[in-house]
């Protein structure tokens, strides 16, 4: 499995569905990659310092955190919830 090392365009749409809470949109950016083989790099921000899962936290939806914790399950993908810098409650996690 290939893995993306920052790529920009695929961050930049997932974190746009993230933000419009398209499920289908994410599912569908999930499934491409994984057909793909492609390996979508979860930890990695973009410029403006937001991370696909934290972003998803902040606006409490769950399903699309479950989505999220899912692909990185599937695809051995430890997230780095302690490096980033955000001090909302991540209670959220504990849910799941």
């Amino acid at each position: 499995m290939r893995v993306i090392k920052k790529d920009k365009v695929k961050n930049k749409n997932l974190l746009d569905a993230i933000k419009s809470e398209n499920i289908d949109f994410i599912k569908s950016i999930l499934e491409n990659l994984n057909e793909k083989e492609i390996k979508l790099k979860l930890n990695n921000k973009n410029i403006y310092g937001e991370y696909p899962l934290l972003l998803a936290i902040s606006r409490n939806d769950i399903e699309i955190v479950k989505l999220l914790i899912e692909y990185a399950n599937q695809h051995q993908i430890i997230l780095e919830l302690n490096k980033k810098k955000y001090s909302w409650n991540l209670s959220i996690i504990k849910s799941y």
